[in-house]
């Protein structure tokens, strides 16, 4: 999350967003992307 700081004129105040995030591990690193740029979440069955 991050607190971004809107100045107009000589008036300042913080605008707070959130981000909600699909996460995922690949290759050994974390990786987070916008959850409304994901269609849908397939799972990995187990290989037998």
């Amino acid at each position: 999350m991050s607190n971004l700081l809107a100045v107009t004129g000589e008036v300042a105040k913080t605008s707070h967003e959130v981000f909600q995030l699909v996460s995922f591990e690949l290759g050994g690193e974390e990786y987070g992307i916008d959850v409304l740029t994901v269609r849908e979440i397939i799972r990995v069955p187990s290989i037998t």
